[in-house]
């Protein structure tokens, strides 16, 4: 496997590799660690009349060519140190990968996707903005920026269960909604090396929205409505306890969750119940327009789970 995982020195990118034990990657892995120097921000600052950036360099007021080249250097050779503390520390958590890293002086989200289209990851791997309260509610631009625009699958890492927490092994939870892309990210999750004992909850989520509204619209459209929902329900369940066979096949220990209610609040309420490590949702769902454009569902729940989240992509290229 191909990975690009992108670091910034943060706790929330640390955290983000220490998660990558909980993966299922195996050793067979090419690992590139990439590390933005983005010194475009302290060039713009450094315009302002008035602003002091480093009175080491150039005091108060504008800075002149040379100036910014000071500052541009020294953001380079930060990030050097960056990425290979982050390759370090690779290194001493997987042995038997093959790592690299490299910086760049491009946005860390523009960085990320260029490197991305010359590489062709199977996977990115991005930090969220964080595990605390306000943090649960929102990306960090970078991660977020990824994840709607890559053209594989990402994997939003947070920081996992305390060791006292995780005695009972990984657990794993996958979204289904008859969708290629969910399908596809239950074949994802099939293939990877996952411990013995590692559980997989395989949730289907039926909305009843839509009988709400055409009850309260017109009264006589509610019966076709509930008709059309409930072998909508009948088939979702079939595709549920399809998968929960075929990943009990592959030797993981599967059990299916029908829930009625909104797909993205189901899957975060149900991983955060059931404590799982990562959540398994495909990129866009049965309304999906394009495959660049992901679904609400996944974004939803990439910003708002307190675990892990990957969002896979069925055509990576």
């Amino acid at each position: 496997m191909k990975l690009l995982i992108g670091y910034d020195g943060s706790s929330c990118s640390d955290a983000a590799i220490d998660d990558l034990q909980r993966a299922g990657l195996g050793d067979d892995v090419e690992a590139l660690l990439l590390t933005a120097a983005d010194s475009w921000p302290l060039a713009s600052a450094a315009m302002l009349p008035g602003t002091a950036i480093d009175p080491a360099i150039g005091g108060l007021g504008m800075l002149d060519g040379a100036q910014l080249d000071v500052l541009a250097n020294r953001a380079v050779e930060d990030a050097k140190a960056i990425a290979s503390r982050g390759a370090d520390k690779l290194r001493s958590l997987f042995p038997a990968w093959k790592i690299s890293s490299e910086t760049s002086t491009d946005s860390a989200a523009n960085a990320l996707l260029s490197r991305a289209d010359s590489l062709k990851p199977d996977l990115i791997v991005v930090g969220s903005h964080g595990h605390s309260a306000a943090g649960r509610f929102f990306l960090g631009s970078t991660s977020q920026s990824v994840l709607h625009h890559a053209r594989c699958t990402v994997r939003v890492a947070r920081k996992g269960r305390e060791e006292s927490e995780a005695n009972s092994g990984l657990r794993l939870m996958i979204g289904i909604d008859g969708s290629q892309d969910s399908l596809a990210a239950a074949r994802w999750l099939s293939r990877r090396r996952w411990p013995r004992g590692t559980e997989v909850r395989v949730v289907g989520a039926t909305d009843l929205t839509a009988v709400a509204l055409a009850a309260g619209a017109d009264p006589s459209m509610s019966t076709a409505v509930v008709n059309a929902l409930h072998g909508a329900r009948l088939r979702l369940q079939r595709e549920v306890h399809h998968e929960v066979k075929s990943l009990g096949e592959s030797g993981l220990v599967a059990t299916p969750a029908l829930r009625d209610g909104s797909a993205k609040r189901i899957l975060v309420d149900e991983a955060e119940t059931w404590a799982a490590d990562c959540i398994f949702v495909g990129a866009r769902g049965m309304g999906g327009l394009t495959r660049l454009l992901i679904g609400s569902v996944s974004s939803s729940v990439a910003a708002r789970a307190h675990c892990s989240v990957e969002v896979v992509r069925t055509i990576q290229t």
